[in-house]
């Protein structure tokens, strides 16, 4: 498709020059004129240029006295030879001291103060002729800027357009290539990684590996992807993740690898770590992006901000389990940055709500054990909820019953609690958060209801879906608090068919 054409009048260059020529020639007006130059030296044509006006009524005293043409053009705010000329052609009260031999000049303050208001209500351009020129001047100026800035304006906007002409709207891998294409479909650019990727964490993996977003607020639009480096030829060998940062235009701008290392109990762990769950904050002041990693063997995991413009990265969270999915929300108190997942103490499905604006939160466990991180700073979520292992879960005996799904309604969340080698969503809980935390309501997914006919059937479970001690009697949620430390949320009765 051929690029958009845009056509800019330029007429105004050649109005710029020809003011350029104006600017000139009023520069050469501004020269003082030949008629106003003294007379030579030795000569008395300052006694006959100038006109005789009557004598004044009374010789002025000494301080009302103007005696030379140097204090006269001083007090009317002109030069010598301006004050000359307005003696000889305006009128302007001047006069001569009688039998003086060099004809020396003298005035009145007073009839000098006089004859300028005169002179300006009669013809006030008459008085101060040499201003026009400089207005003139002025205006030609102030022309000139104006023009100068709609320039620059229009400028900007014609070349600046066909930069964000045709961004990208998607990007995804091909072999060991990310291609971003526009909302049209077309292919914006490729990008070749120097090392090969594992096709197989591109096929299952949970997070979408690549996304666009305006990263710097100026319309234009950056990719963001997730890299699975294949650390060897076979799948067993691993692979190490990588975030990095496109342009628009396909330059790479920035990649992060993570390298962190904790200290749990005894236990030292570092990488690799697999990345699990990407976003981009939207909520909060300035742009931001979250991203989470888990121990490829323990589960153990962390929330890593990255720098939109240089993608540094600064450890948020630790968790003493996975983190499977991360959201947002914002509330009258505090945007919160919302982590669910697992625990690995506390054997149940997790979820954190962590005020953004705090440096550094861990999960609350016991001191002492191995699930505590000993290597972590100080700070602790606002709110940490574990939620009860599942009666499905109980007889698959999965070690899995995680929170895997959030979704944000005004300042209330739900948390989805799934069966991963189910796999279905065996119940969904609904948390307020405004005024203060309280529990909403308790709903079961169908594929959950489902499965419990299946196992009344075989026999695994020996009372009906109606008579489910999971709905009349549901067990509590846990929620600690720094200040409160453990408690307890009790939601009410769901029926089989709701």
């Amino acid at each position: 498709m051929e690029s958009p054409r845009f056509c800019v009048d330029l007429s105004f260059v050649t109005d710029f020059n020809r003011l350029g020529k104006c600017q000139e020639a009023t520069e050469s007006d501004m020269k003082p004129e030949e008629t106003e130059k003294p007379p030579a030296r030795g000569t008395t044509g300052t006694r006959s240029s100038l006109r005789e006006p009557a004598l004044p009524r009374s010789i002025p005293d000494e301080a009302d006295r103007l005696e030379s043409w140097k204090e006269i053009g001083a007090f009317v705010g002109r030069d010598e030879r301006t004050a000359m000329r307005w003696g000889k052609d305006h009128g302007m009260p001047v006069y001569r001291s009688p039998g003086a031999k060099r004809a020396r000049v003298y005035a009145s303050r007073t009839e000098l103060t006089k004859w300028l208001a005169d002179r300006q209500e009669d013809s006030p351009t008459e008085v101060a002729a040499p201003a026009p020129r400089r207005s003139f001047n002025a205006r030609y100026a102030i022309a000139a800027m104006v023009t100068c800035v709609l320039a620059v304006a229009i400028i900007v906007v014609f070349v600046r357009r066909p930069l964000h002409a045709s961004l990208p709207a998607t990007a995804s891998f091909i072999g060991d290539a990310l291609i971003a294409v526009d909302a049209e479909g077309k292919t914006l650019w490729t990008y070749k990684f120097h090392r090969s990727l594992g096709p197989a964490v591109i096929a299952r993996s949970r997070a979408r590996l690549a996304r666009t977003a305006d990263l710097s607020g100026d319309g234009d639009r950056q990719v963001i992807a997730v890299v699975a480096y294949a650390a060897g030829p076979n799948e067993r060998d691993g692979f190490e993740f990588e975030v990095t940062c496109f342009s628009s235009r396909g330059k790479l701008i920035w990649s992060y690898a993570p390298r962190e290392s904790f200290q749990f109990g005894t236990h030292e762990l570092h990488g690799p770590w697999h990345l699990i769950d990407l976003i981009v904050s939207r909520r909060g002041i300035k742009k931001a992006i979250y991203v989470t990693f888990a121990h490829y063997l323990w589960g153990n995991s962390f929330v890593a901000e990255l720098d939109p413009t240089s993608g540094r990265g600064t450890v948020r969270y630790v968790n003493t389990g996975d983190i499977y999915v991360l959201d947002e929300i914002q509330t009258s108190r505090a945007t919160y940055l919302v982590a669910g997942g697992f625990n690995n103490e506390h054997d149940g499905g997790s979820a954190a709500l962590i005020d953004e604006r705090r440096p550094f939160a861990a999960s609350p466990q016991t001191d002492g054990t191995r699930h505590k991180c000993t290597s972590c700073p100080e700070g602790s979520p606002d709110y940490y909820f574990v939620f009860p292992r599942s009666e499905g879960n109980r007889i698959l005996k999965d070690y899995m019953n995680p929170i895997d799904t959030i979704k944000v309604v005004g300042s209330e969340v739900e948390f989805w609690k799934s069966e991963p080698n189910g796999p279905y969503i065996d119940a969904i809980y609904l948390i307020g958060l405004e005024p203060s935390i309280r529990p909403i309501s308790l709903r079961y997914g169908s594929s959950y209801d489902l499965q419990h006919r299946e196992r009344e059937r075989s026999g695994e479970l020996r009372h009906t879906l109606e008579q489910c001690p999971e709905r009349v009697h549901p067990s509590p949620v846990r929620l600690w608090t720094p200040s409160g430390g453990w408690r307890e949320l009790s939601f009410g009765p769901s029926g089989f068919d709701q």
